[in-house]
């Protein structure tokens, strides 16, 4: 839990002057865009209904499904979100399997509680293979995920969706979520007027870039970075200084992340917070000269790791997807194939420190896409995961085994953009008159807020006021 702090005097100046700063900051952004305002400011926490569903795929194999509404009756059709989710062991929630006693995260059940509480009906599934915490009930129907049959199955639950009378079929977006996003284009781009629009949050371009940038490229840029006089290697002592910068900085504690993964292995660690020199008699180490050239070491077996993956069991392993699954995505399509002639408003949601897939190409996409009359909207987000879970909440879990209560860890900002930008879209498409009364649905009220902007901005006012 967050401890509040009580501002007055000097501490409120310095804190609205903080504020005002960090607004025009993010306003400057490259490729950032606000949505459009509209009277959405706060997180809804209305009663929800929830109605647990079965969808059968077009195969006949099935898997869980549930659609959640606001539990007030409306005399109207409801606009409609459908989600689909990212790539490997995550269930309709969000949520994948976890070490015993860590946290578990529901971005995809904030997101669509939050679009419920507001006048939205929405649909999520379980991916075929898996159960809730993304458990694998069927190994053999789990690595049938290609990209094909991903686009079957979305396809086959927009069906069952629309399907379903409280549905306003002239009002029905898709949301999608890194792989998502390229499976809500193509469903789209395959069921021509049935969509009105697409939020794809934490966008993935191309599946050959997404693993150029997760096998190589991050790790090289990360290496650059900490090469703090530019000679190209990295020894122990810039490692040092690049392990102990303040981490609860998310930009660094990302890029400590990724030298513990692919740089630190190859050396020395004689006590906590140093490292020490190259490991001897490593093949790495070509020159013998005790440092890891970044180009001419480093890289060239990231590269062969990059080419050879999809035959390693490890990184199978980690990513959750069979080698099949991954051949297909990385032979699939590009997004801006799919979007310039579908034609279609977009809403991009990315984390300015995305570890997963690099921000430039999205906002490439999105300056693109506008110069081609395509509505699209762009909003970054920093201090973010590839999953909009906050860097501060995962410095904390690590440093001071602090974990979040029950509540949301998606800031509230971003929840509500999304929905600020779907009423809009929304303004002028017409409403359809409830073609029959809702079925019973089991009920409960939305998980309340817990890390929303505001407290994150608090917590950030803390470190400076202490500094």
């Amino acid at each position: 839990m967050l401890n509040s702090v009580k501002l007055t005097g000097k501490n409120r100046l310095r804190f609205t002057a903080f504020s005002l700063v960090m607004l025009l900051w993010l306003a400057l952004l490259p490729g950032f865009v606000q949505a459009q305002a509209t009277p959405v400011t706060t997180v809804s926490s209305q009663a929800i209904s929830r109605q647990p569903l079965i969808l059968k795929l077009d195969d006949g194999y099935t898997t869980k499904a549930e659609l959640n509404l606001p539990a007030a009756p409306s005399a109207n059709r409801l606009p409609a979100v459908l989600l689909i989710g990212g790539s490997g062991q995550t269930d309709m929630n969000g949520a994948g399997p976890v070490p015993a006693g860590a946290p578990v995260f529901q971005i995809y059940k904030e997101m669509l509680d939050n679009l419920a509480g507001q006048g939205f009906i929405v649909y999520k599934y379980n991916k075929r293979g898996l159960d809730t915490g993304g458990k694998i009930l069927d190994q053999a129907r789990s690595d049938q995920r290609t990209n094909e049959v991903l686009v079957k199955d979305a396809a086959a639950a927009l069906r069952q969706f629309l399907a379903d009378p409280r549905v306003d079929p002239d009002r029905v977006f898709l949301m999608g979520h890194s792989q998502g996003s390229l499976i809500a284009a193509q469903v789209a781009q395959l069921c021509p007027g049935q969509v009105k629009g697409l939020v794809l949050t934490g966008p993935i371009t191309s599946w050959k870039a997404a693993f150029d940038y997760q096998l190589v490229d991050r790790f090289i840029e990360v290496a650059h970075r900490a090469d703090q006089d530019r000679d190209g290697k990295l020894g122990s002592q810039e490692l040092t200084g690049a392990l102990n910068r303040d981490q609860a900085i998310f930009a660094n504690f990302r890029d400590v992340q990724l030298l513990e993964t692919a740089v630190l292995p190859y050396f020395s660690r004689p006590a906590p917070g140093q490292i020490g020199p190259l490991k001897s008699g490593l093949p790495v180490d070509k020159d013998k000269d005790g440092q890891l050239s970044i180009e001419q070491e480093l890289k060239p077996v990231l590269l062969d790791q990059r080419a050879t993956f999809l035959n390693r069991p490890v990184i199978l392993e980690n990513s959750g997807e069979s080698g099949a699954a991954l051949q297909s995505l990385q032979d699939g399509p590009q997004l801006e194939e799919i979007l310039f002639p579908l034609n279609l408003p977009v809403f991009f949601q990315h984390s300015l420190e995305d570890e997963r897939f690099p921000l430039e190409p999205v906002q490439a996409l999105a300056t693109g896409l506008n110069a081609a009359s395509v509505p699209a909207v762009l909003n970054v987000y920093p201090g973010l995961t590839h999953a909009f879970i906050p860097g501060s909440l995962l410095y904390n879990l690590r440093e001071k085994n602090q974990a979040p209560e029950t509540g949301r860890v998606v800031p509230a900002r971003l929840l509500n953009d999304q929905a600020a930008w779907l009423h809009n879209r929304l303004k002028g498409l017409p409403t359809s008159p409830t073609a029959a009364t809702p079925g019973p649905a089991l009920q409960g009220p939305a998980a309340p807020g817990l890390f929303d902007l505001s407290s994150l901005l608090l917590k950030l006012l803390q470190l400076l006021l202490k500094s």
